[in-house]
């Protein structure tokens, strides 16, 4: 299944790839928005509208995702899209690696999966689970997520989390994406709503808030 993700997503954004890669100007980005589908390994797939800059960045974002692996496909133009989603995979610079994917319509549950792995959060975290809550403003996504796997070494009791992301455009950007975990909790369904917390700069990777 992973290796089929990874060869969808290069078939829908090689050119922008390489023309970011070897600095060759692109063509100017359309006005139109066209639909695409995410699937992971883990969690259903979700359909958005994205315009020919987010798709690129959508890319940049999944290629930097490990556990979940996502692919991105065009898809039906009647889909309805998803209103809300972040997607990310990397590494910031205090050691922290991270890949998610939440999305929400309005009125509907929040979904998606999130694995993030930190030394330094709490003193030692590696968990990964299903997306819980979703909270987004501008370029920022509290997100919550429910500990399936793994968990936090020093809050043995911990059953879930929220992490912070801030989308601050495509890698090399100033100041660059933003990654933190501010939050745990013995419950599973823990809630988003309260942005807290500094950040921890991204060096590896992409994020996508919109």
């Amino acid at each position: 299944m992973k290796r089929f993700l990874r060869r969808t997503l290069f078939c829908l954004v090689p050119a922008a790839l390489a023309a970011l890669m070897l600095g060759v100007p692109t063509a100017a980005p359309k006005v139109s928005l066209q639909p695409v589908t995410i699937a992971c390994s883990v969690d259903s797939p979700f359909t958005l509208s994205a315009d020919p800059a987010t798709v690129t960045q959508l890319g940049l974002a999944l290629v930097a995702m490990t556990d979940p692996s996502c692919g991105i496909t065009q898809t039906d133009p009647s889909a309805a899209p998803a209103q809300t989603f972040a997607v990310g995979g990397g590494l910031t610079d205090d050691g922290t690696k991270f890949s998610f994917s939440a999305h929400q319509n309005t009125h509907a549950p929040a979904s998606g999966y999130a694995h993030i792995s930190s030394p330094t959060a709490f003193g030692g975290m590696d968990a990964q689970g299903h997306v819980v809550c979703l909270n987004q403003s501008a370029n920022r996504a509290e997100i919550g997520f429910e500990f399936e796997k793994g968990g936090i070494a020093h809050l043995p009791n911990a059953r879930s989390a929220v992490f912070l992301v801030e989308d601050n455009g495509p890698p090399g950007s100033l100041p660059p994406d933003g990654f933190h975990v501010f939050t745990a909790s013995d419950f599973p369904t823990i809630g988003c709503g309260t942005f807290g917390g500094s950040f921890g700069n991204v060096v590896q990777g992409n994020i996508v808030v919109k």
